[in-house]
């Protein structure tokens, strides 16, 4: 032990999801029972075990899927008129879609809340919007993470004035993102961690028949 070691100074730092801190100091006669740990040893090792803690949350891992289960949804449009042939399950005004997530190593306080978003160019300008959707058929943005005893699948519903945008002289998709946020209260400090995907509706023309 050399007083002046840096490497005997009280530290705590973070290699990926590994924490690592200084230990070794030796017992202070003078303020230490015979054969204890230091007091600033003992603090280190609990502020150790906080930071790892802290930093094994992270953001949400989300999984946006169309009902087949694909990134990518193809709309038909008659290649005439140019307007999107909806099937029957489109034409209550709304486009339904999937998603799901987890958090590893969430607290059991955490909470967690969904948005929905969309974007596209046009003639080179991007073009983006928000819009609100039920989950499931609740007016609610709260959800639940997936764990391994609880399969938590959520229906949204993409507006039909976004889906139209694919119509004539639109951008040849549209991308729809579904952003979670976890936010996460321990200690009197709020931390919050996002996680997003995306699903592309593009269209594809028929040819018409003669």
């Amino acid at each position: 032990y050399n007083y002046n070691d840096a490497a005997n100074g009280y530290y705590i730092y973070t290699m990926g999801n590994v924490t690592y801190s200084g230990v070794g100091h030796r017992v202070n006669a003078a303020n230490n029972a015979a054969g204890s740990v230091p007091v600033g040893e003992a603090q280190l090792f609990i502020n150790t075990m906080i930071a790892a803690h802290r930093s094994s949350t992270i953001k949400p891992l989300v999984t946006i899927r169309d009902k087949f289960g694909a990134e990518s949804e193809f709309l038909y449009y008659s290649g005439g008129s140019g307007e999107l042939m909806l099937d029957s399950d489109q034409s209550a005004d709304m486009y339904a879609s999937y998603f799901s997530f987890t958090v590893p190593n969430a607290p059991s306080g955490a909470t967690h809340s969904a948005a929905f978003s969309y974007s596209y160019t046009v003639d080179g300008t991007p073009q983006a919007g928000t819009f609100t959707s039920a989950l499931n058929g609740v007016a609610t943005a709260a959800v639940t993470p997936t764990t391994t005893t609880a399969q938590n699948i959520y229906t949204f519903h993409v507006p039909r004035g976004v889906v139209e945008k694919l119509n004539a002289a639109a951008p040849p998709s549209v991308t729809v993102t579904v952003t979670v946020t976890t936010t996460v209260a321990e200690g009197g400090v709020t931390r919050t961690y996002y996680g997003e995907d995306s699903l592309e509706l593009r269209k594809i023309g028929l040819i018409p028949l003669r």
